[in-house]
Parts: C-alpha cells; structure tokens; sequence
C-alpha cells in the first residue's frame, strides 16, 4: 500500500532523463520544500529545515516533464511515497522517493501555457528523441509521421543515445 502524498517545492536538480530496461522514458529530479514561520518577535518570517525528495516521473508524464521543468521553478508535486533504508560503509539512512502521478507549475511564483501533448500509445517504447530539449511542433509532426525514424515509437533506443 503506498501513501499519497502532495508537495510543494523548487526544482533543485537539473532533471535527468533515462529509459527503463523496457524502453519506457523515466525523469527524475530533487525537489527542495521547506516550510516558515511568522516570528511575532522579531516581526519577520522564519525558514525552517528544509527536506529534500527524489522524483521520478514515467512514460507520458516523464516526456512532457522533460520539456516543462527546469531546475530552479516552483512545483506542485501529487505521489506515491516509498522510504527507503540504505547503508553505505558506515553511513546509513533513509531515503525519501516519491513517484509522481502529476507535476504542475505552482502558479502563486509563475505563469504558464499549455501546449497540448499527443499521448505515447500504450506500451510503446520512446524514441530518445522523446526525451531531448526540441521544438515541441517539430516532435508532434514527427511522431504523427510514420516514415520518420523518431515517429517509429517501436524502435527501442539505448540510454547512450540519450547523450547524443
């Protein structure tokens, strides 16, 4: 059984696309959330600790994070949660993973626009091309073009081509 869980917070990676070993398109990011307080002492706000989450996005949303989200905007985040214990030597700790069912803008830093997205057919592996900073017009043509490599969304790419 998972939690779900929502957050608010500031992108504080550069988001990292790969592939699954199935060839499905996975991103993950570190989000930043801190929460603050109103100290009437001093008449100012506060911060408190800040906690740091690990996110991984996949198949759609994944690609159509991949050319929304940048390091350093404001988010909302809507998961699953998994802790994780890890040892490393002597250290050990707790990691905390959440796995996004939706990633949006938090429209109170910014503004935004939405550009419809044509949706990956269920099963399908993406093209590396997918998950690369392009011209969204470019990779809806491409993906509606069936004589086009980066349309062939059966064609299984190697996590190395991501770094082409």
């Amino acid at each position: 059984m998972f939690d779900t869980i929502t957050l608010t917070g500031v992108i504080g990676t550069d988001p990292r696309p790969s592939l699954s070993p199935a060839g499905h398109p996975i991103l993950t990011f570190r989000l930043a959330t801190s929460q603050s307080r109103f100290d009437r002492a001093t008449n100012r706000w506060v911060e408190l600790e800040t906690n740091w989450y690990s996110v991984s996005a996949y198949r759609q949303l994944a690609i159509n994070s991949r050319q929304s989200l940048h390091k350093g905007e404001h988010v909302v985040v809507v998961g699953r949660l998994r802790l994780k214990a890890w040892s490393k030597g002597e250290r050990s700790g707790t990691s905390v993973d959440v796995d996004a069912d939706l990633i949006g803008h938090n429209l109170f830093w910014c503004t935004t626009s939405s550009v419809r997205s044509l949706p990956v057919a269920r099963g399908a592996v993406v093209g590396a091309s997918q998950l690369q900073d392009q011209d969204p017009d470019q990779a809806l043509e491409e993906a509606d073009d069936p004589q086009s490599p980066e349309g062939n969304s059966t064609v299984e790419h190697s996590l190395a081509a991501l770094d082409s």
